[in-house]
């Protein structure tokens, strides 16, 4: 046997004010203020992000092939360059280079002479069983100069990341 019960419920139409649900005597904000109360939030928020693709970018090249990684590391080399961020750039180049005489003064005095680069990797090639040296063949090009380079630029595997340790203008025959 089911047996069902039902509650009955009186229900009242009570008429409420609007003001019964607000607050009855908010403090007044100029819209201004909201703006730049916002404004501040977006920028961290901007920086943030800002920050973090910086950090990733800079991060050592893992991508897949040996050829994917020496064009990885010519990218955020490039990268690097135009953000003048010289630890970054010099995370990307072999020790010997990193330590030579000269090189970091070098690095400031062309960073500011190019203005920013762009580059172009026309080929790459790996060599060594396990490969363990590469070439590349890379366009630069400096915004304040009005000639485009092609350069030559050696690597070699350094802790197993592929590593920039020369370079020099590609002389044609």
């Amino acid at each position: 046997m089911l047996v069902v019960l039902f509650n009955a419920v009186n229900v009242e139409s009570v008429p409420l004010n609007f003001n019964q649900f607000w607050a009855t005597h908010r403090p007044r904000v100029p819209i201004g203020a909201l703006y730049m109360a916002h404004a501040g939030r977006m920028r961290h928020l901007v920086l943030a992000i800002a920050a973090a693709l910086m950090v990733f970018s800079a991060a050592p090249a893992q991508a897949g092939t040996d050829e994917e990684q020496v064009r990885a590391v010519l990218d955020g080399m490039n990268a690097s360059y135009n953000g003048s961020d010289f630890d970054s750039f010099a995370s990307h180049v072999c020790a010997d280079m990193r330590q030579a005489d000269g090189f970091e003064a070098g690095w400031h005095r062309s960073r500011k002479t190019d203005g920013p680069t762009s580059i172009t990797v026309m080929s790459v090639e790996v060599a060594g069983n396990p490969p363990s040296q590469a070439i590349a063949s890379v366009r630069f090009a400096a915004a304040n100069h009005t000639d485009a380079k092609t350069l030559e630029v050696d690597f070699i595997r350094e802790s197993a990341e592929w590593k920039a340790c020369r370079y020099s203008e590609h002389l044609t025959a």
